[in-house]
């Protein structure tokens, strides 16, 4: 069973739960954020801007198993999309929460560092995360087989 499947707990009280977290290891600002079918939770901590987003849950993401299949009522978390949806964003957040705690605590603890543990949702000055920057250049070294260059093509950064 997925993390989180029968969690009863609220979206906005784990909202508040991450904000409490951050506060607590020392984070200087948080927001949450929602665009375009994308949901975001950013803050700062140690200097760094880090930021967590994934598309927003829709009906369609709870109508459909993984292989694509349609789900039956009886196979729908309370027997209608609407309570299977609200069930699969409670658990989302909570997973979120999960995920956020785990890397404080492990920071806290030395086993590793802030930037080890947000590398990917780091904001660069241009808006982007460092995921959402590097992907491309990664996905060109494993294909190609060779590191990318050290300028981006017109030697301006994307």
């Amino acid at each position: 069973m997925p993390y989180a499947a029968k969690t009863k707990v609220d979206v906005d009280q784990t909202k508040i739960e991450i904000q409490k977290l951050l506060v607590k290891y020392g984070a200087t600002g948080f927001a949450i954020a929602w665009m375009d079918g994308t949901e975001s939770v950013a803050f700062e901590i140690a200097h760094w801007r880090i930021r967590f987003s994934f598309p927003e849950l829709t009906p369609d993401d709870v109508r459909k198993d993984a292989t694509g299949r349609e789900r039956s009522p009886a196979h729908l978390v309370g027997g209608t999309v609407k309570s299977a949806l609200e069930q699969a964003k409670r658990a989302r957040w909570r997973e979120l929460l999960l995920l956020i705690r785990a890397k404080l605590v492990a920071i806290e603890n030395g086993v590793t560092t802030v930037e080890e543990e947000f590398h990917a949702h780091i904001i660069l000055p241009n808006g982007q995360t460092m995921h959402e920057w590097a992907t491309p250049y990664l996905k060109h070294a494993y294909l190609e087989g060779q590191m990318p260059p050290m300028l981006p093509p017109g030697g301006k950064d994307r």
